[in-house]
């Protein structure tokens, strides 16, 4: 079992007060099932953002230079299949930008209702934006009906992870915090570690 200390976190626990950003960018790590193969942790990441066209151009540059070299194609991106030295590239880019990352882990006690959560968690940040894109995790047109429709004054997208450059950059922030906590492997979590809080929730 790993366990983490939730005084690493504490630092980041007043970066929301009084702002707003343009646009936040969800995605997700783990499992919300509870068998024997489930992750012991369930993890929703929201990536907050202010210039996003100005990071999303300094991605797809960088990625343009490794995709030359190859046959990929710039949906290609998963920060799980990816090589360490594009995501540690890539994560030096994003700390020169105006984000924020908030975190709300799951120590699964039981199933996680998927759709439940994600709406919980919105209400909980939706001052700080009006504009949310979530991941398709769940791709039940019901389930993401409700989603939109719970938030009526908000303008929620919700997309497949390899058409948006921005809400793979919060694929790769959910999968580093998901190697600290489920790996116990902290080297690119270091990297960030100021600019993130962290709300563990009771499923």
């Amino acid at each position: 079992m790993c366990i983490y200390n939730t005084t690493d976190f504490e630092f980041g626990i007043y970066f929301f007060v009084m702002e707003k950003y343009e646009a936040v960018f969800e995605d997700e790590s783990g499992d919300v099932g509870f068998t024997k193969h489930s992750s012991e942790n369930f993890i929703l990441t929201f990536l907050f953002l202010n210039n996003c066209q100005e990071l999303e151009r300094k991605i797809k540059r960088f990625r343009k230079k490794l995709f030359t070299r190859g046959k990929r194609t710039m949906g290609d991106f998963h920060a799980a299949k990816e090589e360490k030295r594009n995501i540690l590239a890539l994560l030096k880019i994003l700390v020169q930008h105006d984000f924020k990352v908030k975190y709300f882990v799951y120590k699964k006690k039981k199933e996680v209702v998927y759709q439940d959560e994600v709406i919980n968690c919105i209400q909980m940040i939706k001052s700080k934006s009006d504009n949310f894109v979530l991941s398709k995790y769940d791709t039940r047109k019901v389930v993401n009906d409700r989603i939109r429709d719970t938030f009526p004054n908000s303008n929620i997208q919700i997309e497949n992870t390899q058409k948006n450059v921005l809400l793979q950059m919060a694929d790769l922030l959910s999968w580093s915090m998901f190697q600290k906590i489920e790996k116990e492997n902290s080297e690119y979590w270091e990297l960030f570690k100021n600019f993130a809080e962290l709300k563990q929730q009771n499923p």
